[in-house]
């Protein structure tokens, strides 16, 4: 039977996947890379350039007797507009779970029909439980079989091309010669990030040498069982891609080549991708349809103990083996290793750098475990989730520092301690309940960008579109290129006063002929009343309504798409959290969307002076950033985070201090110099030295004294001591510098130049030494001296 081909926007294919040997050098996984964003997005959904990149038609539906594929239509970028892997990926939604992905199942016309129920019946149930993630495609063949109709579509999705990049003839052989799963290759050959696609090049393994050994000891039954594990480990191996957004998985200088890397260690990569598929296949082994056709129902209930998985012993606990079911089992198999009692054979002692690295690891066996304690330490959301969302942004070891407060080296010492002193697992070490019950699989956003606090949002509202002209907005402010959405229960005083001041801003921070003034624009501002919730849900609303018109990528990219916000109870949670007012914040750049989202809180009706210098605060915002926005896009994952200094000091958390420190600084004072009123400057500085500023019942010096140094201070250690401090430091450096020299710094960001060289070229010296002498200056100095480095006009 020939191949068909239907155009189709959305697909409606069912989803599978396989196992395979080692991928050669030409056909590593170059992993998916770059830049953070929101996720929910329909692909194909544009066909006009958007952000640098189009999409070339529409997906093609490909059905026969041996097929079942979704091909996914390329997309092509613009030369003078690069985008950045990241938001291509972003943009055509390869991070969304979805239920009808554009997956590509291949099959010899040999296959049996069991094999190919058992396929189908796996990873529908994948893609149920986890997520469809896109561009995924699977070949299962015999190599002297008739194959012509999947050659046929591995040719339209580009696949027979050598590694030069130049067609080849379609033909199994070269199939069969770059064998593995999971594997991956370039469209037309191009390894260039945008249109690279997972792929699991598996030969029969009902008949492949490779594994007659295991078919012969296993037995068919138990082997075929054996194969639905390695499937169910490699679709998960490229559900872990799809939130990396274009960065190779794992280590620099791990088996694997690839680029950018996230640094995932060998020991996590494997070890999630095997903690996955025992609890699927626990959850989902009575529904089988092989687990029917056998009768062994029950068989993973209840974590069972086995006697072993040798031809002699029943079937169910051979099977229960293969699949991993005998949990408890594996903990104790595992702690007596790791205390010295195991087997000569296995090398493992405990955990170490050894394990990070697949060329080193010792211990292979035990893996799984390790990610399970990761579980148990906070939960399978944290490591299914919460790992995957910021892993783009932060690297593996900046998430796990995130997450648990730890580096590598100290959980391997934790855990190798805790596996000592356990011999069985303690009790809810493995979870009851279904982990899709534990785990919101379908509410991922990874990519978005990972630091908490303010900056925390710049990108919420995702992709690119058209400007948006003054007009479109209820009023405006004075300069083309802002629009203000403002609540129905905003009063004009408070507008014309908002106004005031983002003009202020304009004249203070925008005017440098240096700046590149299409980055500074442009700008939506919301102002809400903070007293009326009703209209703040209205106001979200108008700013859908006017996204869905002039920026429709941004409208399905943010929250303004009911698919992107998850469990959210307050209307779409763009300016609520938890019935709350989320604050005044940037959400949002030209580089990562439509435009800089200015959120305003509007204060209370006497409490002018916070609406000025907020406003002035977040202005400065929008001056730094544009700077260097243009390495938000078009940039190596976090440059923009190491060109501003949010990445300082030790480790790769976020931290506040210059970012949050000088747009404090700056912003007290010329609202003062705007009103003329020094004493604001003098009092809030003061305030944000000498009293605790927040819940903490211990002075903000008293906390910084006592703390880490400035540049290793971040959000979740002490944001206040980040914005208060560093807003000291930065007035200690304009006082001994000048101010025109801290301008200079965020000027010279436009070269892309990293925060130490810089800081180092515009003030001579270093910025850890900078620190050192301010924090000695603070130490030694009696209050009256701190407050007269503050100017007095």
């Amino acid at each position: 039977m020939g191949v068909l081909g239907v155009s189709c926007t959305s697909a409606s294919i069912p989803d599978e996947t396989d196992s395979g040997t080692d991928l050669p050098a030409d056909q590593v996984e170059q992993g998916l890379s770059e830049d953070g964003e929101m996720a929910g997005e329909t692909p194909g959904e544009s066909q006009a350039s958007s952000g640098g990149f189009s999409v070339d038609g529409e997906p093609i539906v490909v059905v026969s007797d041996n097929v079942d594929c979704v091909i996914s239509p390329p997309v092509t970028v613009e030369p003078a507009d690069l985008p950045s892997i990241a938001d291509v990926h972003r943009g055509i939604g390869m991070n969304v779970p979805k239920l009808n992905p554009e997956h590509c199942y291949l099959f010899s016309a040999e296959i049996p029909d069991d094999l190919r129920r058992y396929h189908a019946d796996v990873h529908q149930k994948l893609i149920d439980y986890v997520g469809g993630y896109d561009r995924y495609a699977h070949i299962t063949y015999e190599l002297e079989g008739d194959n012509a109709e999947a050659l046929e579509v591995l040719d339209q999705l580009g696949y027979f091309y050598d590694n030069d990049g130049q067609p080849v003839e379609p033909s199994i052989d070269l199939v069969f010669d770059r064998r593995s799963c999971l594997g991956g290759f370039g469209r037309d050959g191009r390894f260039d990030g945008y249109n690279e696609f997972s792929f699991c090049n598996q030969p029969n393994p009902l008949t492949d040498p490779h594994w007659e050994w295991d078919r012969e000891n296993f037995g068919t039954d138990v082997f075929m069982y054996m194969t639905i594990n390695g499937w169910v480990h490699e679709y998960y191996h490229h559900v872990q891609r799809a939130h990396t957004l274009g960065r190779s998985l794992g280590m620099p200088a791990d088996c694997c080549g690839g680029w950018n890397h996230t640094g995932s260690p060998a020991w996590f990569v494997e070890g999630q991708a095997q903690v996955f598929p025992t609890l699927f296949l626990r959850d989902v082994f009575d529904d089988l349809q092989i687990t029917k056709d056998l009768g062994l129902e029950g068989t993973c209930a209840g974590d069972p103990r086995l006697t072993g998985n040798g031809p002699d012993n029943p079937l169910w606990e051979r099977v229960a083996s293969q699949t991993n079911c005998n949990m408890t089992q594996k903990f104790e198999s595992a702690s007596r290793v790791i205390r010295g009692e195991g087997d000569e054979w296995d090398e493992c002692s405990g955990f170490s750098a050894l394990d990070e690295m697949r060329e080193t690891w010792t211990c292979t066996g035990h893996m799984e475990i390790l990610n399970f304690y990761l579980a148990y330490l906070t939960s399978f959301e944290t490591l299914f989730v919460g790992l995957h969302e910021d892993v783009w942004a932060l690297g593996f070891d900046g998430a796990l520092e995130k997450h648990f407060g730890l580096t590598k080296d100290e959980l391997y010492e934790q855990f190798n301690q805790f596996m000592r002193d356990n011999p069985t697992p303690p009790e809810d070490f493995f979870p009851t309940e279904r982990l899709d019950e534990l785990v919101d699989f379908w509410g991922i956003k990874s990519g978005v960008g990972g630091p908490d606090g303010e900056m925390a949002e710049s990108a919420n509202e995702s992709a690119s579109g058209p400007d948006i002209e003054p007009s479109t907005s209820p009023t405006a402010a004075r300069t083309p290129g802002i629009s203000i959405l403002a609540a129905s229960s905003v009063d004009d005083e408070t507008l014309e006063y908002l106004k005031t001041y983002i003009d202020q801003s304009i004249e203070y921070f925008f005017s440098d002929p240096r700046l590149i003034q299409d980055n500074l624009y442009p700008i939506i501002v919301l102002q809400y009343d903070r007293n009326n919730l009703e209209t703040i849900y209205d106001l979200e609303d108008d700013y859908c309504s006017l996204m869905s018109t002039f920026a429709p990528d941004t409208f399905f990219n943010s929250r303004c798409n009911p698919s992107n916000r998850g469990d959210c109870a307050d209307n779409i949670c763009l300016l609520t959290s938890d019935g709350e007012p989320v604050g005044s914040s940037i959400s949002g750049t030209p580089g990562t969307s439509c435009c800089y989202l200015f959120i305003s809180d509007s204060f209370d009706a006497n409490d002018r002076t916070s609406l000025a210098s907020v406003t002035l605060h977040e202005m400065f915002h929008i001056f730094q950033i544009s700077n260097y926005v243009d390495y938000e896009t078009q940039s190596i994952i976090n440059d923009a985070d190491y060109i501003s200094g949010m990445i300082s000091g030790d480790g790769t958390e976020h931290k506040p201090w210059w970012m949050e420190g000088t747009a404090v600084y700056f912003s007290h004072l010329y609202y003062s110099r705007a009103t003329g009123d020094f004493e604001h400057l003098n009092n809030q500085m003061e305030q944000g030295l000498y009293t605790p500023y927040g819940p903490s019942g211990e002075d903000i010096i008293d906390r910084y004294l006592n703390g880490p140094d400035l540049y290793n201070v971040t959000w979740e250690s002490d944001w206040a001591v980040g914005y208060q401090v560093g807003a000291w430091f930065a007035a200690y450096v304009a006082h001994h510098e000048g101010e025109q020299a801290v301008i200079d710094f965020w000027i010279n960001t436009q070269t892309g130049i990293r925060f130490p060289e810089n800081f180092e070229q515009t003030f001579g010296a270093d910025y850890r030494a900078y620190v050192d002498e301010f924090e000695e200056f603070i130490r030694t100095s009696d209050r009256s001296e701190v407050m007269g480095i503050l100017p007095a006009s």
